[in-house]
Parts: structure tokens; C-alpha cells; sequence
């Protein structure tokens, strides 16, 4: 089917072969949630992945393997939060935890189980269903698995969910540029300081639309919103699509760290998008250091920052899409019958709208090789990977994607604008992207070209430690920032 000159939006997910290019004059675009693959970024806990948190070998140290995941406890969930902030050095910011700060989530909602839903103070639906604040609602589980990532990191924040996708995650372009409008015209009343979007629009050229949603995330900007969006999990070399090739947009992408403080041991993660983007000129462009101008688009590097998007657990809510998938592959995990791995095979690749914009490509795979002759053992590999675990307690699942580390650097901004309120949007990503710790680039060095873009390689994984020191410095130093404004830094202890 030859695709229209028209965008659709995704959050980076799973699409089946079919209904992934629809976009008619009503503007309804598919809509795909950002969450990359559910369950494929749990590792071997005490095994091959590490020891978390340096104590009980088993995950958690007390987590017992069963035929329906692993169960787990409290301090098996605050155990990976803590590991999840010390990756980024948020942990230096404490006691600061994000109070007195609200952050808008873009995305297909949350459920009523929510663990932070006490933190919701804002519950709008766009997609027509009805879910409001007192009766909240995912069927998805994409939006409420960002929601637990950005509380685990920043516990006090305010969290204004704003639902434009359904349970299949789909939406309309118009819910999205809605969106974005309310957080524009309540950022002071509701003291919005960071929105995390984990959309994804397709463009093949320039458009109204498109327009005007770079529009929209260069005023939020402007006005001092931090805009935090996902880079993408395709693993591409150029990345064209809105909002990830927003030059005012933080652009986030995932790194591995394989369990480890060291930052040498820190890869970019192999699904995560990476190289140069093509911005078309809006009203708000404007020429810089960072940019080069072609005709009619300037061309950045992107993402602009990484940050932990591995081995990230979040809650899912139990009898959603993403809670029956990581279900399914919990069972073939843990089967040892081929009969009974091949049928579950099957069930995998009718579930719609899971977490992986790569699933319909790797569906082509997993449907080939059912009907292949192939060992038990090569089946479960190839839908399992080499993890183990994609359940704990039934309700908490591992994610490997790029939207998974938006959202922990949505967390990690609430806590600073708290021990720094304020900070010009231009100012902080310009810091931050300067103090950024290394990443191993040895396996992705002829991931693309950056000659003439910046002169540098992919910037490295954010640190907040470093972030804080470098602006504490900055406000504390008589120097201007030279054709930029020094806008409401104030200081406050950590």
C-alpha cells in the first residue's frame, strides 16, 4: 500500500503489518506508544545481568523463581528505582524529590492501580472514552509504565495526565497538538515544568501539522517548559520524525549499562535511534553553532542526551495489552514443552499494541520460525531473547526503550528545577549535553555521519550531579550567557 503524504504518530510500538499507514482528512493517525519491548530488558538477575543493588544474588535478594515470573517485594521495586537514579546521579539532588513540580504526560494514561496515582492531580481524556481524574483509566498500560518510571525518580512530583491514546494505543494528531495547548495555557496555574511525550510522527515532508506541533514545543520552550521526548527505537541512522527531530525538544536515547556504575561500561543501546535530523524551518528556527541550513530544513544531531532505558521496571496493570504479553512470554520462558511454546508463539502475535515499534518485522521472524524445524531451545530464544523474568508480582515488567529513558530524564529535571528552580529550557539542555558522562562508542562508530554537525560524536549519558554543580556554578557567576537571558535562576540547597 503506497503511503499518502501525510503523518501519523506513534509512541514507538508494536504495529502489525496492517492499519499502520491510515491518515484521512479528520486527521486520525494511528498512534503507537513508546514503550520498546516489554520484558526484553529484565536480564538474567543474579545471573547473567548482575547483582542489583549489590545484595541477594536472586533479584532482590529474595525473589523466587515460579511459573508465572518471579515474585518480589517492595524492596525489590525501591531496589531498582535506586539503581535507576544512581545511573543518572540524582541521588546527589536529595533530599529534593521533585516536590512542588508538575509534569504532563502525554501518553495513553493511567490505571486505577497506579501506585503513584495519589501524585495525579490532573486527569484529562482525549480520546472521547470518558476517563477522567476520579475514574482514571489505561487499557494499555504504555502510559501508566512511563507514569511509575518518572515517579520512581521523582516521588514528589505532580503528575497531569493528559490521555490522547486507546487501549490499541491510537489516537488523533489533534488530541496530541490539544494536548500540548492546555499544557502551554496551564503551565502557571498547575506549575507545569516538564511534559513527557512518547509520540512518534512520521512525516514525509513538510506539513500543517507537523508545523504545528514544532510550534507549539519551541513557545512551550520559550515560556520554560522542559519538552522531553523519546528518540526512537528503530536504530536508525537519521531520525525524521516529530518530536524527536524537534531541535528545541530534549531528544532522549537509551543506553545499556549492563548493572554498573562505570560509565566505559555504558553502550548506546542497539534499538536506539541515532544520527542526524532534518528540522524544517518554522517560525520559531533559528540559526546557531549547533545547526547547519539547507534549503529548507537545518540539520541537527539527535538525541541530544541518553539515559537509562534497559532494564527498567515499571508497573503494568494486570488484564492489559502490555500485562498479557509480558504474560505470554513469561510462559514460554518457562515452558519446557515445545507443543505448548509454539501455541503460546502464536497467541504472542495476535496481542495488538505491544511495546516495541519493531514488533511487526520481528512478527515476520517469530511466525517463520514456528513453522521452521527448530529446536525447543532456538524457539524460546528467539522470542525470549536470553532474559528470564518479565513479570514480578504479576504486575511490574522490564522495558528496553527509548521511552522508558524519556521518562527517567523527565524524573530527574522535576528534581533539579526543585534544587534549581527556573532554568532557562536553552540554558540547562546546553549544560547538560556539557556535562555529560561518556558512553563506549566502539560498536556504534559508523552509526552515522556528524561531519559538519557540532564536530562531535553522540553526546554521552546525562548526570545530574555534574548538571547541578555546573549551574549552581553558573548562578553564582557575574557572566551572562552571551545573546541569551539569565531567566529566574535561583538557587536552593539539595
Amino acid at each position: 500500500m503506497k503511503l499518502p503524504k501525510v503523518r501519523f504518530i506513534t509512541a514507538f510500538c508494536f504495529c502489525l503489518a496492517v492499519a499502520c499507514s491510515v491518515a484521512t482528512s479528520a486527521q486520525y493517525i494511528p498512534i503507537y506508544g513508546s514503550g520498546g519491548d516489554i520484558g526484553g530488558g529484565g536480564g538474567d538477575i543474579g545471573g547473567g545481568g548482575g547483582d542489583i543493588g549489590g545484595g541477594g544474588g536472586d533479584i532482590g535478594g529474595g525473589g523466587n523463581e515460579t511459573g508465572g515470573g518471579i515474585e518480589g517485594d517492595a524492596s525489590t521495586v525501591a531496589r531498582y528505582a535506586q539503581f535507576l537514579r544512581e545511573l543518572m546521579n540524582v541521588n546527589v539532588l536529595a533530599p529534593n524529590d521533585g516536590s512542588g513540580r508538575s509534569i504532563a504526560i502525554i501518553d495513553s494514561g493511567v490505571s486505577p492501580d497506579f501506585r503513584g496515582l495519589s501524585n495525579v492531580k490532573e486527569f484529562i481524556d482525549y480520546t472521547g472514552e470518558g476517563c477522567r481524574l476520579e475514574r482514571p483509566c489505561d487499557g494499555h498500560s504504555h502510559g501508566n509504565a512511563m507514569a511509575d518510571i518518572i515517579h520512581q525518580v521523582a516521588p514528589g512530583a505532580d503528575l497531569l495526565v493528559l490521555r490522547v491514546l486507546n487501549k490499541d494505543l491510537r489516537g488523533t494528531q489533534d488530541s496530541v497538538l490539544a494536548a500540548l495547548r492546555w499544557v502551554i495555557d496551564h503551565q502557571r496555574d498547575k506549575n507545569i515544568r516538564v511534559v513527557n511525550m512518547s509520540l512518534q510522527v512520521r512525516e514525509f515532508g513538510s506539513s500543517h501539522a507537523g508545523d504545528e506541533m514544532r510550534n507549539l514545543i519551541a513557545k512551550a520552550t520559550q515560556n520554560g517548559i522542559l519538552v522531553v521526548v523519546a528518540a526512537g527505537n528503530y536504530g536508525q541512522s537519521n531520525i525524521q520524525t516529530l518530536p524527536a527531530n524537534s531541535e528545541e525538544a530534549i531528544t532522549v536515547g537509551s543506553m545499556s549499562h549492563n548493572f554498573t556504575l562505570k560509565p566505559n561500561l555504558h553502550f548506546i543501546s542497539e534499538f536506539s535511534n541515532l544520527g542526524v535530523a532534518s528540522v524544517w524551518k518554522t517560525e520559531s528556527a533559528r540559526a546557531n553553532s549547533g545547526t547547519r541550513a539547507t534549503n529548507n530544513h537545518v540539520l541537527v544531531i539527535k538525541p541530544d542526551i541518553f539515559a537509562p532505558g534497559e532494564s527498567t521496571l515499571a508497573q503494568i496493570e494486570r488484564g492489559t495489552v502490555a500485562h498479557q504479553r509480558a504474560g505470554l512470554l513469561q510462559r514460554i520462558a518457562d515452558s519446557s514443552d515445545e507443543v505448548e511454546v509454539r501455541r503460546l508463539g502464536n497467541q504472542v502475535s495476535l496481542v495488538p499494541g505491544a511495546l516495541d515499534d519493531n514488533w511487526a518485522l520481528k512478527m515476520l521472524t517469530l511466525l517463520k520460525a514456528l513453522g521452521e524445524a527448530r529446536t525447543l531451545a532456538e524457539i524460546k530464544t528467539i522470542f525470549t531473547g536470553r532474559y528470564k523474568y518479565f513479570l514480578i508480582d504479576d504486575q511490574f515488567t522490564f522495558l528496553k526503550s527509548t521511552s522508558a529513558a524519556a521518562a527517567a530524564l523527565s524524573g530527574g529535571l522535576a528534581v533539579l528545577d526543585q534544587a534549581i528552580p527556573n532554568v532557562d529550557p536553552v540554558i540547562l539542555k546546553q549544560k547538560m549535553m556539557e556535562t555529560a558522562s561518556d558512553l563506549n562508542l566502539d560498536m556504534y562508530a559508523a552509526r552515522a555521519d556528524y561531519s559538519g554537525l557540532r564536530g562531535q560524536k553522540p553526546i554521552g549519558v546525562v548526570n545530574f550531579g555534574e548538571l547541578y554543580r555546573a549551574l549552581l556554578n553558573d548562578v553564582n557567576s557575574p557572566r551572562k550567557h552571551q545573546g541569551e537571558s539569565r531567566k529566574g535562576f535561583q538557587r536552593a540547597n539539595p
